[in-house]
C-alpha cells in the first residue's frame, strides 16, 4: 500500500476527537495521531499548564485544537468536558 493510500484510510478532515488524559504520555501520542490525521481536537486534563503547552505545540504544527481544563472524575465534570468539545468542534465524532 501506498503512502498516500494508507493516509486516506486514516484521513480525519472534518471530523472531532475528544481526547481525556491528554496531558499523559498515551493521551498525548493519540491526540497528536489523531490531530496529524485532520481531526479537530478538544484536550481535556487537570494541568491546564501542560494542556497550555500542548494546545501551542499541535496549533503551530497546524492542528485545529481547543482545550478543557478538567478530570472526567464524575459525571458532571464528564458532561462538562463533552458540552466543550461540542462547542468547540461543532459535534463530536
Amino acid at each position: 500500500m501506498s503512502d498516500s493510500a494508507a493516509s486516506s484510510l486514516f484521513d480525519l478532515n472534518g471530523k472531532s476527537a475528544l481526547i481525556t488524559g491528554a496531558t499523559g504520555a498515551l493521551g498525548y501520542a493519540a491526540a497528536r495521531a489523531l490531530g496529524d490525521a485532520g481531526a479537530h481536537l478538544t484536550l481535556a486534563g487537570g494541568n491546564e499548564e501542560r494542556l497550555a503547552e500542548i494546545a501551542g505545540e499541535f496549533s503551530t504544527a497546524g492542528i485545529k485544537v481547543a482545550t478543557v481544563n478538567e478530570r472526567p472524575s464524575d459525571s458532571t465534570s464528564c458532561d462538562r468536558i463533552v458540552a466543550g468539545a461540542v462547542a468547540a468542534g461543532g459535534g463530536l465524532d
